[in-house]
């Protein structure tokens, strides 16, 4: 944010969710001078995630790591464009240059220049990259339904697999 900052972009991070280390995150925030830029949500029910998606214009999540993310899926359905970093099931979520950006884990000027690139956008093109994550999500299965179907087909597929070995 700093970095963003820095290259005189106006733009506003909500940061969702709580740990251990948000009080020394908002020490930074205030030591950068970001306390206006910055807000702190803490926790995020799951019946106030609609509203909060509605209101924002993208959605990052720059992780170390990652399985296949909810918060992107949801992103996804969402409409939303998205920058996340190259880790876990992220490309499976995110094409580059189509519904948002990848860069490397840990890669702050990356991470700060996909930002200030999506902000200087003109809207109809961030409609156009959150349209094409709400296809990316219908195309993707990713509907509860389908999820809980391979689930179940994973689950069947272990269980033969365990009753082969042992019949062997």
């Amino acid at each position: 944010m700093a970095q963003v900052s820095a290259a005189g972009v106006q733009v506003r991070l909500l940061l969702a969710g709580d740990g251990p280390l948000r009080a020394e995150l908002q020490a930074l925030a205030a030591e950068l001078h970001l306390g206006a830029q910055v807000r702190f949500l803490g926790i995020v029910t799951h019946a106030d995630l609609p509203d909060l998606l509605a209101a924002s214009d993208a959605v990052v999540l720059p992780s170390y790591w990652e399985g296949l993310p909810v918060a992107l899926i949801e992103a996804l359905a969402a409409g939303k464009p998205i920058v996340a970093t190259r880790v876990g099931g992220n490309p499976e979520l995110v094409v580059d240059g189509e519904n948002g950006w990848l860069v490397a884990p840990g890669d702050v000027p990356a991470l700060a220049a996909a930002l200030t690139d999506l902000a200087q956008r003109p809207r109809h093109e961030l409609h156009a990259l959150g349209e094409a994550s709400r296809r990316r999500f219908q195309a993707g299965g990713f509907e509860p339904a389908a999820v809980a179907a391979r689930t179940v087909a994973a689950y069947h597929w272990a269980q033969q697999a365990s009753r082969s070995r042992i019949n062997a």
